[in-house]
């Protein structure tokens, strides 16, 4: 069942708002204000519903705050190093908003813009589909950009995702959610640390001290990076490891195992019983546990977010490919469609 409200905000500006509920009553919501999905509504093994995922209480926040709660990115998630890239043999200069290179989009990113939204139907189930249009150099990135994503809700707590893209011109692309995961449902209480990860990946991407990739691919074994087998978040956090002294946390690559739609994460909080598994065409996994999130940030129900409250799992190309010869081609052509996809299923055990 979808539903759809329209909000107005107190200067004029309208945002809608689609509500996706199967018939056990969980669910998704996804705002047109930066394709973002608000909520999910999930089970814990006792049947008690609660959201799992990070978002505001008014629809207005989504416009007065750039955090990223679960809202898609574009035209180049993560970071770019030197907010520039070389592309046939001509130097783009980007919009800076990390320093001096650029991050999930630049400072006017996919994020911050308000998508056309409209009701689709798949072999899995209804859904909600967004549509964007880039314009040629917008935050410098060369070609006109149609973009679209698809939030589809299925009666077996699937969230299944699909990102295309189309462009007059060759452009880098690297699309993706940016949805915050803890699966306690009271972040306000319960912290990341104690739930378990296991990550589909041998391999991972060491950052320098501005957080740019090296450009190497490093095995995860015997490193605090090793998420093979299921471990506690903080037996990671706190490891004495300079590259997590470097992000303050998590805030790095994996490079996931093997190709097509297969197995990147599964998280699971032992506590309540749920347990998010996510599958995936992209070859690269970022997780970062919000290093950057203080009280200063206001989240539902008048609480606050802060450090390591939640773990965003984002499954992407490699970030600064453009700048790294080594990293898969991220350039899309004209005459050719970006497409990728992302499932989560919700569990529990």
């Amino acid at each position: 069942m979808i539903s759809c409200v329209e909000h107005v905000l107190p200067d004029g500006v309208r945002a809608k708002l689609w509500v996706l509920r199967n018939p056990d009553g969980a669910g998704v919501s996804v705002l047109d204000r930066g394709a973002t999905l608000c909520s999910v509504i999930v089970p814990d093994r006792h049947q008690r519903m609660d959201d799992v995922t990070l978002g505001f209480d008014r629809v207005d926040d989504y416009f007065a705050s750039r955090e990223f709660l679960g809202s898609v990115i574009g035209r180049y998630a993560n970071r770019l190093s030197g907010a520039s890239f070389v592309l046939d043999g001509e130097r783009h200069i980007l919009s800076s908003n990390d320093g001096r290179h650029a991050l999930h989009g630049g400072a006017d990113g996919f994020d911050c813009r308000t998508w056309h939204g409209s009701v689709i139907a798949t072999s899995e189930g209804e859904g909600v589909r967004l549509e964007l249009t880039s314009p040629d150099g917008d935050q410098g990135f060369p070609g006109e950009v149609l973009a679209s994503v698809s939030f589809v809700w299925t009666e077996d707590n699937r969230l299944v995702t699909d990102f295309e893209a189309t462009t007059s011109r060759p452009t880098p692309i690297n699309l993706l959610l940016h949805a915050y995961w803890n699966l306690s449902g009271q972040p306000s209480r319960c912290a990341i640390g104690d739930h378990l990860l296991t990550l589909h990946a041998n391999r991972f991407l060491p950052i320098d001290a501005e957080k740019i990739p090296t450009g190497e691919l490093v095995p995860v074994l015997d490193t605090p990076f090793d998420f093979q087998s299921e471990r506690r978040i903080d037996e990671g956090l706190e490891a004495d490891e300079l590259q997590i002294a470097i992000a303050g946390g998590f805030d790095h690559c994996w490079a996931v195992d093997g190709s097509g739609v297969r197995p990147a994460a599964r998280l699971y909080h032992p506590q309540s019983g749920r347990v998010l598994s996510i599958a995936t065409d992209q070859p690269g996994i970022q997780v970062y546990t919000a290093n950057h999130f203080d009280s200063r940030i206001a989240k539902r129900e008048g609480s606050t977010l802060y450090r390591h409250c939640a773990v965003a799992l984002e499954t992407q190309q490699f970030p600064d490919s453009p700048n790294q010869p080594s990293f898969p081609d991220t350039i899309l052509r004209p005459g050719r469609r970006f497409h990728s996809r992302t499932e989560y299923s919700f569990t529990t055990r």
